[in-house]
């Protein structure tokens, strides 16, 4: 039989409050390194292809703005930030619940 012990939940909401701070670094680390590295197709701001499609004789077409200017990136990860905001709610209410005495 367990006991309630208010400073059990404490500790719990404490070890979830960390848990809960390294997925966020862990999704933002991810999104950022994502957004840096990875290229749409044929993107203009990809400077290595900008250099073969000048070389080539008959270059594929190349859309005037990148993907990421555009919100097809953000859309195309539309569901890592909007968990991203669900952790930082749960963030604030965990917060907000430690702080009581």
């Amino acid at each position: 039989m367990t006991t309630y012990n208010a400073l059990d939940c404490k500790k719990l909401a404490e070890e979830l409050r960390h848990q809960l701070v390294l997925e966020k670094a862990d999704l933002d680390s991810s999104l950022d390194y994502d957004f840096h590295t990875s290229w749409c197709d044929n993107c203009p701001d990809n400077e290595y292809r900008r250099e073969f499609y000048d070389t080539d004789d008959f270059p594929p077409y190349v859309p005037d703005t990148c993907c990421k200017d555009d919100g097809s990136w953000d859309e195309q990860n539309r569901s890592a930030y909007e968990h991203m905001q669900h952790i930082e709610t749960l963030l604030k209410a965990i917060s907000s619940y430690m702080a009581e005495k």
